[in-house]
């Protein structure tokens, strides 16, 4: 959740900042907050315990991460078009701050990731999963298709519903199948396909708005591949549903909660 309070006050504090001052004020005042940053690490807690053992990898990319990264990969690239374009797509249609975008869906992910944070206990992974795909669809179509200051906020209010609620539970399944020796190494992979999602996702949304030299096209992009991953991606999941219930259900007897 720490992610998303920066993203909410960060761009409107960096507007402030540029308005009042100027942009080097901007980049110098990001500087000293990640140094500060860094410093706080130095007293996070944490000890030196381990299991022991090898620390390289018995694989590259472990399969417990497969299926879920794959999703994770195809789904954020529509997320990282929204993050590269959406500050130009803002001023194109009229809206006067494009922070209050990005505090609107932090807002948004903040509140129910907080209150609503047992919605991927009660549906289970794949139910959850089809839920945030197709909200992140809707939610990129509605900005890219309805040009307008209430398609922005309604598109991006859509939009925050469903990310709020995809990777926890993508990640339940990644923790619940991975035998509990390797499930670090479970979660880094599966950790990889959010940051390749990241760059690609952006290089990608640059690539069709200069080749269209329309912004919507970005998100119009988005909401393809999220609508590719939502008719494809919870089928490919109940397998390895099933086997996490199967591993949950050895670990905690018959009142284990499934996970589909």
């Amino acid at each position: 959740m720490t992610i998303y309070g920066g993203l909410a006050a960060g761009p409107l504090i960096g507007e402030w900042l540029d308005e009042t001052f100027s942009t080097d004020t901007v980049w110098t005042v990001g500087g000293i907050l990640a140094i500060a940053a860094a410093l706080f690490s130095l007293a996070a807690p944490g000890g030196e315990s381990g299991t022991g053992g090898s620390i390289w990898p018995t694989r590259l990319y472990h399969p417990a991460a497969y299926r879920p990264g794959l999703i994770v990969f195809v789904a954020l690239f529509g997320w990282a078009g929204f993050l590269a374009f959406v500050s130009v797509w803002a001023e194109e249609v009229g809206v006067g701050r494009a922070g209050t975008v990005f505090a609107l869906f932090a807002g948004i992910v903040l509140v129910l990731r907080i209150f609503a944070a047992r919605v991927p206990d009660a549906l289970g992974a794949v139910r959850t999963t089809r839920f945030a795909l197709l909200f992140t669809t809707l939610g990129l179509g509605v900005i890219g298709a309805w040009q307008s200051v209430s398609g922005i906020y309604v598109g991006t209010a859509l939009l925050g519903l469903g990310q709020t609620f995809l990777f926890p539970a993508l990640f339940v399944l990644v923790i619940d199948t991975a035998p509990d020796a390797e499930r670090s190494q479970a979660v880094a992979s599966f950790s990889i396909s959010f940051d390749l999602a990241v760059a690609a996702g952006g290089a990608a949304a640059g690539a069709i708005v200069a080749v269209t030299g329309a912004t919507s096209s970005a998100f119009l992009l988005g909401a393809g591949l999220n609508a590719v991953a939502l008719a494809f991606g919870p089928r490919s999941l109940r397998r390895l549903a099933e086997e996490a219930d199967e591993t949950v259900g050895d670990l905690r007897g018959s009142g284990a909660a499934p996970v589909r």
